[in-house]
């Protein structure tokens, strides 16, 4: 059986570098491992590109009508 200290010191370490980490037992922290390094720079933006072409309609589709076979 695991202790919480082993948990606790697994998910630290498996955490990334740029996440600060705190161990909370019964309430209180117990440890807080501190980010090193800040977070990676992501190509998403916050906005919608500017340039959408206007979609064609889709109508959708039926399914097929199938008999089950017994």
């Amino acid at each position: 059986r695991f202790k919480s200290q082993d948990i606790a010191s697994s998910i630290s370490k498996g955490a990334p570098e740029y996440c600060t980490v705190y161990t909370i037992s019964k309430g209180k922290i117990t440890s807080v491992r501190s980010a090193t390094r800040a977070a990676p720079v992501t190509m998403m933006s916050s906005r919608p590109p500017t340039n959408i072409q206007p979609s064609t309609r889709v109508e959708p589709v039926e399914p097929s009508f199938q008999p089950s076979l017994k």
